[in-house]
This record gives structure tokens, C-alpha cells and sequence, in this order.
């Protein structure tokens, strides 16, 4: 084989694992956009994209129904055991450093909190360049994608916009494929608010508003046709009552305890036969919540093969949260339960990649990274927990 014909065959290869290079994909997550929250007539922007795509019954979380585990299991298609985001702050045991612990923690750009692969770095390896405008897990160190903005919680959508419009414009070689879009407004008016309050429907609508400015600025620059648009939601949202307060104060009186976990799920890190005692108290005073050790935690919510996850863990029951004097708690929560109603979320595609007007059942978050790889043209990474085949009827 001559050498001229090497480095044919090598190109060749080479452009075969680059992925399209005729399509773009922009994944919009509305944090806390519980399933049904598309069915109040509030979000028209949406419903075009409903019936000139595709939309799923409901899109479920994995177990905890938590903004940072979930929207790296979309990015990585693993569950939180796996990808080692199993909450939105916690200590490793071992070492005792925290993962976003304090007020601008730096621990968010350490490396070696994020396990697994994310998609922009999938895309990073076949030649693809991908931009993300805020997804956890995007600004680390040696992991991010080719662009990324710092997270800004009080980005006006405007500048958000702006930037996603900057990067598509940028010169085809530089140009990203695959970019992300986020927005917090309905998980902190469901929160503050409730679920079913005049503020959150006030919120949906601003949203599905800032979602046409999108897609007209889109079909200004002439790649609306060309771009698939993917909207997800990380976690639905749930009503929770004043009076169901959990105070487990006594039962962790003089009991020498590590806690990992955010309301409404806690794990304790206890040693010796002061585990034992722990569990039995708590036993004995459950109302409102389940207390399971680590072992017995049910296999369908593949939560307990992290080091990260305490020996002793209680899960509140939906309308309740546990007590903690340094928080007030709100009008709505999520992180219970991912089988509940209440805690699914949204996804609707639209674009060439996938069917028109077509509807499909619930689909699992850690399906969406084989999908997007797919709709991509991108080898998956091999040690993922999602499935394409799942997921793939939505596609043309």
C-alpha cells in the first residue's frame, strides 16, 4: 500500500468521525419545566415546534430529581452513581473537600468531580466544536467545550440569545455544531411560588417568548432549517405545605454523622454501632419520609454504588422537606421520587433530524446524549447507561 494512499484512507476516516458538518443542534434546558406545564396554552413558540416536530409524554430524571445530577446525566447518559454528580453539593468522605460547598466555590471547575464523558467533549474528540451558554459541568479546566460563558444566574435572555446568534455566525471552521442554552426562571418561580401560581404562568410565558426570539433570529441568519432544536427539563416541580416540616434533630442527637444530600434527600456517613442507632431512630420516627440503608436503597433508582452516597439515607415524601434553620423552604420543591408525576420533565425536538407532528411516550434523560450523538453524526462514547434504540422512533 503505497504511502499516498495511507493518508487517503486516513482522511476518509477522518471525515467519517467528524460528524455532520450540515447541521447544527442548540439543547435548551427550562430548569423545573414539569411535563405539564405545556399544556396551559401559555407557550405558543413551543406548540410550533410540537407540531412541526416531535414531543414525548414526559421526559423522567434520574433519582435525585436535582438540577446539577440531572443535567449532567443528559450531557453524559449516566446516572449520578456513575457520573459522580449524585446532588448539587456534597463532600467526599474520604478527603472531606466539597463540591460547590460555598458561595463561588472554584470546585465547579475541578476536573476530577465530573466523571464519564460529556457530549461536547464526544464532539471535541471527532472534530466537532460545540459551545455551551451555562450547563454544569461546562467550565472546568481540561473538560469544557470550545466556548462557554461563566454561569451568570441574572443574564438577561436577550445577551443569552445574543450569544448563541455571535457563535453561529462565526466562520465555518470555527463555527460551533452543538451549543447549549439554559434558563433557571421556572424552577425559581415554582420554588418561590408554587407550581400552579400566577407567577410561574407569567414565568412559562416569558420563556416561550424568549424561545421565538430564538427561532426568529434563527431563520434571520438562514440556519433554522439546518439547526435541530432539542427543549429538556432537568426536573418537574411539586407543591410542599408549611406544616410538613421534618425536624430529625433528635434522632441525630449525639450521633458523630457526616451528611451528604439536599432537601429532600439526605445521607449520613455513620461508623461503628452508632449506625445502627441512627437507623433505628430514624424507624422509629418516620413520618413524611422512608429510611433506607445504603444496601436496601431500591434498585430502580441505581442510587448506591457511589462512595459519595451515606450509609443511612432518608427521602422525604412528596409535601413534605426536612427542617434545617439556615433555610426557609418555598412554595414548591423537586428531588424526590423520579417515578412521581410531578418530578417529569419536558421534551420536545424539532429539525431535520427528526419526525413531524409526532408524539411518543416517556422517554429517559440518559437516552438523550445516544440521541444527540446520533442527530449529530458522532460515535457515542461505549460506557454509558442510556440507549438510543429507546429512544430512536423520533427520529426520520
Amino acid at each position: 500500500m503505497t504511502h499516498k494512499l495511507v493518508l487517503l484512507i486516513l482522511m476518509a476516516v477522518q471525515l467519517l468521525l467528524a460528524g455532520s458538518k450540515d447541521e447544527y443542534l442548540i439543547l435548551i434546558s427550562w430548569d423545573g419545566c414539569r411535563w405539564d406545564y405545556l399544556n396551559r396554552g401559555l407557550t405558543p413558540n413551543i406548540q410550533n415546534l410540537i407540531e412541526s416536530g416531535v414531543k414525548a409524554e414526559s421526559l423522567q430524571p434520574v433519582f435525585p430529581s436535582k438540577t446539577f445530577p440531572n443535567h449532567y446525566s443528559i450531557v453524559t447518559g449516566l446516572y449520578p452513581e456513575n457520573h459522580k454528580i449524585v446532588f448539587n453539593n456534597f463532600i467526599d468522605p474520604r478527603t472531606e473537600e466539597g463540591y460547590r460547598r460555598g458561595k463561588n466555590d472554584s470546585s465547579i471547575y475541578e476536573d476530577k468531580w465530573y466523571g464519564g464523558e460529556t457530549l461536547w467533549m464526544t464532539a471535541k474528540r471527532q472534530h466537532v466544536k460545540s459551545a455551551c451558554m451555562f450547563w454544569p459541568g461546562s467550565e472546568t479546566y481540561e473538560k469544557s467545550p470550545d466556548y462557554f460563558r461563566p454561569y451568570d444566574h441574572y443574564l438577561s435572555h436577550q445577551k443569552r440569545i445574543d450569544q448563541i446568534i455571535d457563535w453561529l455566525e462565526m466562520d465555518e471552521e470555527k463555527r460551533p455544531h452543538f451549543l447549549t442554552l439554559y434558563f433557571a426562571d421556572a424552577d425559581d418561580a415554582g420554588h418561590k411560588y408554587g407550581p400552579d401560581s400566577a407567577e410561574l404562568n407569567n414565568t412559562l410565558m416569558r420563556l416561550d417568548s424568549t424561545l421565538g426570539v430564538l427561532l426568529f433570529r434563527l431563520k434571520k441568519i438562514g440556519l433554522y432549517d439546518k439547526t435541530n432544536i432539542m427543549m429538556v427539563s432537568d426536573h418537574g416541580m411539586t407543591q410542599i405545605y408549611e406544616e410538613n416540616s421534618i425536624d430529625l434533630t433528635a434522632a441525630l442527637q449525639g450521633i458523630n454523622y457526616k451528611r451528604n444530600g439536599n432537601d429532600p434527600v439526605l445521607t449520613f456517613f455513620v461508623e461503628g454501632e452508632q449506625r445502627q442507632e441512627l437507623y433505628t431512630r430514624l424507624k422509629k420516627m418516620e413520618k413524611g419520609f422512608k429510611t433506607f440503608r445504603k444496601s436496601d436503597i431500591p434498585d430502580r433508582l441505581h442510587f448506591k454504588s457511589s462512595n459519595l452516597i451515606g450509609d443511612i439515607v432518608v427521602m422525604a415524601d412528596p409535601g413534605y422537606y426536612f427542617y434545617n434553620p439556615n433555610w426557609k423552604a418555598g412554595k414548591g420543591a423537586h428531588g424526590f421520587d423520579n417515578a412521581l408525576p410531578d418530578m417529569q420533565g419536558i421534551f420536545v425536538a424539532r429539525g431535520p433530524a427528526f419526525k413531524q407532528n409526532y408524539k411518543t411516550g416517556p422517554v429517559k434523560n440518559i437516552d438523550i446524549y445516544p440521541l444527540m450523538c446520533k442527530v449529530l453524526d458522532l460515535q457515542p462514547n461505549s460506557s454509558i447507561d442510556g440507549r438510543l434504540e429507546r429512544v430512536s422512533d423520533v427520529l426520520r
